[in-house]
């Protein structure tokens, strides 16, 4: 009896070690790779449109290849060219999007001219759009060329009720959509709180996915949505920012447009053949100091628009089963521990029970059942 409870003991610690190498991680870093645009429409060649920031956020300029890898799943890759996006006369379409609910009222003068401001730093070719959003969205000027409108428009925003921050997102797609550059970007100033908006958050986010639109988020109230914009920044690319201060925004946009100016464009030959399949895409800055920080994506190998209906089917059902079994995994592990919980508490109070026995077997794999279905619930209420 004393050997059988030893080995059940043995048992459950081996467990719990076995579940630690499932840890919840985290990093910080002080510098970043942000990866903006993935340009497959000329496969095998691929065309990265990224940055790459210090801890203040502010842009490293004169990278060399030297300092940067390239590797397409897991695969080292020859960099063909690596060019700066402004000097190479790639322009800017860039749409402003400025919050006019009654939040932002204390704000909304800075505001205007920090986005007039922001204006003065883009070059001459540089194309901008206007837009504001309450409970309404505006399109206060569609995009230009001629800073002196887009000045106009920002200064005639005025300030308004609710807040449809997903909807206003959605109308900068639809003319962005017009913009044949593959420069693009959202600059939004905003709380990150909706509450009016028409479009749900995941339709608006997969639309910028798939037209490779960063977001770059700046919150000015510290009640604010701040996990929301955040979120839109990092799965888009782009960059979030806190003003403490109204009087911060002129040095916010001060960064976001040196980012978006010092923009770099990298080439290579990819060697991943045409197979309409994910790819895990890694890019990395190799600091000279020694650190290197980076960031991964995935892409599908297929020029453009020409990915045939099956195939985006059949790809998003890999990855849906793959998160099923994954969820279901979790669930089946936490009910084998649950199940082990019960058996030694069962031991505890009736030690004369049998720990190796086909009621103990039957108890374990009832909970493992019950952890795996509780799994597959907890994916599909989702």
């Amino acid at each position: 009896m004393k050997e059988n409870n030893i080995c059940f003991l043995k048992w459950s610690v081996l467990v719990l070690i076995l579940l630690s190498f499932f840890p919840v991680q985290g990093y910080s870093q002080d510098k970043a790779v942000n990866l903006q645009r993935i340009d497959i429409t000329r496969l095998p060649e691929i065309r990265l449109f990224f940055t790459v920031t210090n801890e203040n956020g502010d842009s490293i300029p004169g990278l060399t290849e030297n300092e940067l890898e390239i590797t397409v799943d897991g695969e080292k890759q020859q960099i063909s060219s690596l060019t700066s996006a402004f000097e190479g006369g790639v322009y800017l379409a860039v749409a402003l999007l400025f919050d006019r609910s009654g939040s932002m009222k204390n704000a909304i003068d800075k505001s205007k001219d920090a986005g007039a401001a922001f204006l003065k730093r883009m070059s001459g070719e540089d194309r901008i759009a206007v837009i504001s959003f309450d409970h309404k969205v505006e399109v206060n000027s569609t995009f230009t060329k001629d800073r002196a409108a887009s000045e106009e428009a920002i200064d005639k925003i005025v300030l308004g009720g609710d807040t449809a921050l997903y909807d206003a997102i959605h109308e900068a797609l639809g003319l962005l959509k017009n913009e044949a550059t593959p420069r693009q970007a959202v600059v939004i100033l905003s709380d990150g709180k909706d509450t009016k908006s028409r479009i749900q958050r995941d339709e608006m986010l997969a639309g910028l996915k798939n037209k490779n639109v960063p977001i770059f988020a700046i919150n000015l109230d510290s009640q604010g949505d701040e996990n929301n914009l955040k979120d839109l920044a990092q799965q888009t690319g782009g960059n979030y920012f806190e003003a403490a201060t109204p009087n911060e925004l002129l040095y916010v946009y001060r960064v976001i447009a040196d980012q978006l100016n010092n923009q770099y464009v990298l080439a290579f030959q990819s060697t991943s053949i045409q197979d309409e399949k994910f790819h895990g895409l890694e890019v990395t800055f190799k600091d000279p100091a020694g650190q290197s920080v980076s960031v991964q994506k995935e892409y599908i190998a297929t020029k453009g628009p020409g990915v045939r209906l099956e195939t985006v089917s059949g790809l998003m059902r890999q990855v849906e089963m793959r998160s099923v079994i994954l969820i279901v995994g979790i669930g089946t592990i936490f009910g084998l521990l649950l199940g082990l919980v019960i058996l030694l508490l069962l031991k505890l109070a009736r030690p004369k029970i049998r720990v190796f026995s086909l009621l103990s077997l039957a108890l374990i794999l009832s909970t493992v059942i019950f952890g795996g279905i509780i799994g597959a619930i907890y994916h599909y209420l989702l």
